[in-house]
């Protein structure tokens, strides 16, 4: 298993995501998951005040309190908009990021979170003014330490410029919608995602903030292309991914696959483990077979991938 400097602490590039945990048949199912995930070397999990309507942080937190908290680290994020109100609202305010955090350390049933991501950006706030906020959770003891979930590059400068001429924390990482396969905000159709591109490439290579990668496998679109063809995607897969672009990447990628003795799958998750920006992958996986294949990754030994396949 490989590690990522994240502040003060070393991730495992493998990181468990803790959503959609209704795909689990009872709590003692994900926490035998859980275990697997720990047991194969993995030492983080990642989750969000609204995944699953706050069932997430609640499962994990009940977990913890089942098996202690033991040399793991856990993330989860706030500030996600209000989605009732058109447009949605910004919940960026000291005010509403204290009682998403205070939620969620409830939920968890934990003192202080490891990791504390900003679900989302609002670029009408200034940054130094979030940077404040959540440097107050942060002498308040709620969190350690603190990323920026689906921000620009440019935004995470500007507010890690600022923290340095104010003495204070800036933002650590970044969490991004990152894979083999291309996309953006109008193909992907969700709200206010950031997505890699060459200049977000570039700007993290300079900055040097890890990356931590949401849909790293696109959804399984290369795998299923090579199984089916554009006939066995979805419409959700099509409208993301399927693009000229992205068809030239596969053969690409079995070819290494090939070399490499790995199936296309871990072809795909190489991209990022094995890329020479440091990045990290977020599995969001519940079949206890697809977790060891992702693992797999960890033993390839190849040349560091740039931007381009």
């Amino acid at each position: 298993m490989d590690y990522i400097t994240v502040g003060t602490d070393q991730i495992s590039k493998i990181i468990l995501g803790t959503d959609k945990i209704e795909a689990f048949s009872s709590p003692e199912q994900a926490y035998r998951f859980y275990d697997s995930y720990l047991s194969l070397g993995g030492n983080c999990f990642d989750t969000a005040r609204i995944y699953s309507g706050g069932a997430s942080e609640r499962l994990l937190g009940d977990y913890i309190r089942q098996r202690g908290k033991q040399d793991f680290f856990v993330c989860t994020k706030g500030g996600f908009p209000d989605m009732t109100t058109t447009p949605p609202a910004s919940r960026l305010s000291c005010e509403a990021l204290h009682a998403d955090c205070a939620a969620s350390l409830q939920a968890l049933g934990i003192e202080c979170i490891d990791l504390y991501w900003l679900h989302r950006d609002d670029p009408q706030i200034p940054a130094g003014a979030i940077i404040e906020a959540l440097n107050r959770l942060q002498k308040a003891g709620m969190i350690r330490q603190f990323g920026a979930s689906n921000w620009t590059a440019r935004r995470i400068n500007e507010a890690n410029a600022y923290a340095a001429s104010h003495g204070l924390d800036g933002f650590c990482a970044s969490q991004i919608q990152w894979s083999a396969a291309r996309t953006d905000d109008a193909r992907y159709g969700d709200y206010r995602l950031e997505f890699m591109t060459t200049a977000e490439y570039a700007a993290y290579l300079q900055n040097g903030l890890p990356v931590f990668a949401y849909a790293p496998a696109a959804g399984g679109f290369f795998s299923k292309l090579a199984e089916s063809g554009a006939e066995g995607l979805s419409e959700k897969l099509k409208n993301r991914f399927y693009s000229p672009e992205n068809t030239a990447v596969l053969p690409k990628l079995q070819a290494f696959a090939r070399q490499y003795g790995c199936s296309l799958s871990v072809a795909v998750l190489a991209y990022i483990y094995h890329n020479q920006l440091p990045g990290a992958i977020i599995t969001g996986t519940k079949n206890p077979d697809r977790l060891w294949e992702t693992f797999e990754v960890c033993a390839l030994h190849c040349p560091p991938f740039d931007f381009e396949i």
